[in-house]
């Protein structure tokens, strides 16, 4: 006698069941005369049923096996089919990118974390969301950009999906870790007297969080009024500035990783 079941997924090691006869007087030993693919091993003295390889529902719901069990004393056997029953579990799967750039905008897809082999309905819901920098499609399992990622703040975000199956409740959770890339991110704030004498300093731009070295150059400089330091993005006045011809003059700085060469303006 015996019931088998098992999870699909489960651990090699982990019990299935146990076959027996308790009404045998004598000491019996058992042995798996049928054991296709070799998914099954069973423990000679005691009669338990353990999985030995890769069980997979959607592979098959059920597997055969065929126990012999002898009488160490006589030599006496008898052979006799079980059938295992597989059970089937939430099986997620992730197409979320490896990393996405930090500051991308709201929306941005990044993929899904679902089942979808599922027989029933499933939800899905996020469980660490700090900051709710993430969203996620309840029945889809997609997800997206919700919030500002910035790189500064963590150069990973980790994700954790759950799957909740709406008729049993049965859940279960998946986390992915999502790498922040880092960007250069050019700031500063510049102003200058009009009449400023050549030289003047009118503010710097740089980026102090940026882990390479930087080379500074303006990609745009109207009227050749400003000039800037490569080394140090320190802008200064080369032109005359005259307030009532203009209140404001537009120059665009570009910074330039000096050993990659990814550059922002």
């Amino acid at each position: 006698v015996g019931t088998l079941t098992v999870s699909e997924n489960s651990a090699v090691g982990a019990s299935v069941g146990t076959i027996a006869d308790p009404t045998w007087t004598g000491t019996l030993n058992y042995s798996l005369n049928s054991n296709p693919s070799s998914l099954f091993a069973i423990n000679l003295t005691t009669g338990v049923v353990t999985v030995a390889g890769a069980l997979d529902y959607e592979a098959a719901a059920t597997s055969a096996i065929t126990v012999r069990v002898k009488d160490v004393a006589t030599g006496a056997y008898v052979d006799k089919a079980f059938t295992v029953t597989v059970k089937n579990v939430i099986e997620l799967a992730s197409t979320v990118v490896a990393s996405v750039n930090e500051n991308t905008a709201t929306g941005f897809a990044l993929g899904a974390i679902k089942d979808t082999s599922w027989t029933g309905t499933l939800t899905y819901g996020l469980l660490n969301n700090t900051g709710n920098l993430f969203a996620i499609n309840t029945s889809t399992g997609a997800i997206s950009v919700n919030g500002v990622l910035d790189y500064e703040a963590a150069a990973t975000r980790n994700i954790t999906v759950r799957a909740t199956d709406t008729a049993t409740g049965v859940y279960v959770d998946k986390t992915i870790s999502l790498a922040i890339n880092n960007l250069l991110e050019l700031t500063g704030t510049l102003s200058a007297n009009e009449n400023a004498a050549a030289g003047t300093v009118a503010g710097t731009i740089d980026d102090p969080t940026w882990p390479g070295a930087l080379t500074f150059s303006l990609s745009s400089n109207p009227g050749g009024l400003f000039a800037i330091n490569a080394t140090t993005g320190v802008v200064t006045v080369v032109g005359v500035l005259d307030y009532e011809a203009a209140a404001t003059r537009p120059i665009t700085g570009r910074a330039t990783d000096t050993t990659t060469g990814v550059y922002v303006d």
